[in-house]
This record gives C-alpha cells, sequence and structure tokens, in this order.
C-alpha cells in the first residue's frame, strides 16, 4: 500500500512539474536590465584590476624617468661650470 501511495505521490508531482508555464520573452529592457546587472560586476572587478596594474607600472616607469631627469640636471649642471672656451691661453 505505501509503494502505491508513494509511486502515486511521485506521478502527481511529476506531472505537476511538466504543467508549468513557459516564460515569457523578455522586453528589450527587461533584457537590459539583465545584461546591465550580469556585467557590473565584471566591469567593476575589471576596473580595480586596472588600477593596480597602473599604480604598479607608475612606481616602476616613474623611477626610471626620475632618474633619468636628475642625471640630465646633474649633467647640465656639470657642462657650466667648465669653462666656456677653453682654446684660449693666456700669454704670461
Amino acid at each position: 500500500m505505501n509503494r502505491i501511495l508513494l509511486a502515486l505521490f511521485l506521478l502527481l508531482v511529476t506531472l505537476g512539474s511538466c504543467s508549468k508555464e513557459a516564460p515569457k520573452p523578455l522586453s528589450k529592457e527587461e533584457m537590459q536590465e539583465c545584461i546591465d546587472s550580469l556585467t557590473c560586476a565584471r566591469i567593476k572587478e575589471v576596473d580595480e584590476l586596472a588600477r593596480i596594474d597602473m599604480e604598479y607600472r607608475m612606481k616602476i616607469e616613474m623611477k626610471v624617468r626620475v632618474d633619468s631627469m636628475v642625471q640630465a640636471i646633474l649633467q647640465q649642471k656639470t657642462d657650466t661650470t667648465l669653462p666656456a672656451d677653453t682654446t684660449h691661453n693666456p700669454q704670461p
């Protein structure tokens, strides 16, 4: 008796799940909302990764640029401290 009731219950559950209404097609606005909600998290993640990468690259590239600027300034200072005309020999 229990087996018959269990089989009847499972049959009713199976038939009940088959009779569900098919989902209605989404309108353009609903589809856009769905797309926006799915892509919003990924866009934030990509922005954060880009920011981290930019900070990392700035640390590396700025050090090289600053070093070359300092080197150029030091080179200019040493060039200006030399006499302008080294070919002139004063006579005794």
